[in-house]
């Protein structure tokens, strides 16, 4: 792929049908995946109903390539639950009664880091945005544009990201290649708690 043919702009919920293409084929494991459709179209609704937020795609001649999401997702995924509560419980139970271990083991790893991750988080989010979410389609990947669309994001819109000291990630500790590619890109290991790693790149 040619990199003079790639381009930014600020996503909103007319891209929403691109990024939802991009997530389900590039984070399979990721659980809004498992939990259905909906639940990545209720989040990404939601994430664009806050001004606070940012996204912003990859493109190459107006195709969406990857996307990359920054903000705080606390409100969104408390929204989500008490309103697709029933759709939610009815993904579980499925899973319970094929017993699909991997996708139970997801869901009670979530559940359990949602309980106690406000204190492990209170004092990262007091001053830093987080990087929520990048994903590049499944056919571009390895070929540098995750890098490329981090540090460009940060380069074009410096605005957005004045009003922090930093932006951070987590990470799950067992995928050492993630924690790998964003310590390429400049952020630094913060803190390990509940299998997740915490990275943070200084604005």
């Amino acid at each position: 792929m040619n990199k003079s043919d790639l381009y930014l702009d600020v996503l909103n919920k007319s891209n929403i049908d691109g990024i939802k293409k991009i997530w389900s084929e590039a984070l399979p494991d990721n659980l809004k995946n498992i939990i259905g459709d909906f639940s990545i179209n209720s989040y990404l609704n939601k994430f664009f109903d806050n001004n606070k937020n940012l996204g912003i795609g990859l493109f190459q001649t107006q195709n969406i390539k990857g996307f990359v999401l920054y903000g705080n997702d606390d409100q969104i995924i408390r929204s989500i639950i008490i309103k697709n509560f029933l759709k939610i419980l009815k993904s579980f139970l499925k899973d319970f009664f094929k017993l699909n271990t991997y996708n139970l083991l997801k869901y009670f790893d979530v559940l359990i880091f949602m309980i106690f991750s406000k204190k492990v988080e209170f004092e990262i989010k007091k001053k830093n945005c987080e990087l929520l979410i990048i994903a590049i389609s499944k056919e571009n990947q390895n070929k540098g544009l995750g890098s490329y669309l981090i540090k460009n994001s940060f380069k074009n819109y410096k605005s957005f990201f004045l009003n922090y000291e930093g932006v951070f990630v987590k990470t799950l500790k067992k995928t050492p290649e993630n924690i790998q590619f964003y310590k390429k890109n400049n952020f630094i290991i913060l803190k390990e708690a509940m299998r997740r790693v915490y990275l943070n790149y200084k604005i």
